[in-house]
């Protein structure tokens, strides 16, 4: 599937609440462990951003930054999600940072949570 609709809403909605438990980090993945099981598994592009709108770090294709910082989600608390447009889903934590996770591909999946692949 290529592409976020506003009705995907209701499948990642129950990121809400979920607790960073594991920030696992592959080759070609990064992926975000959420108390109680949900999973977050991201194989394109995503970013990292503070409250102010900074951007903390950047992952794409399975580059990471020098200063990797995604592992400072650990402990988080998701508060709310978004579907900002076709192509980007954006996490907030509660304390104002943002994970923001982009559909890069027509072609091949870009992201998934749980069973739910975009």
């Amino acid at each position: 599937m290529y592409g976020l609709k506003a009705g995907d809403i209701q499948y990642l909605e129950r990121l809400k609440g979920g607790e960073v438990e594991q920030v696992c980090v592959g080759k070609y993945d990064l992926q975000f462990h959420l108390h109680p099981q949900v999973r977050l598994s991201i194989q394109s592009r995503c970013e990292l951003v503070a409250a102010n709108g900074t951007r903390i770090d950047l992952w794409e294709d399975g580059i990471r930054s020098d200063n990797f910082r995604f592992t400072d989600l650990l402990g988080g608390i998701v508060v709310d999600v978004f579907i900002d447009n076709s192509t980007t889903l954006r996490l907030r934590f509660k304390d104002g940072r943002q994970l923001l996770v982009y559909d890069t591909s027509t072609q091949y999946e870009s992201f998934s949570v749980d069973n739910m692949y975009v």
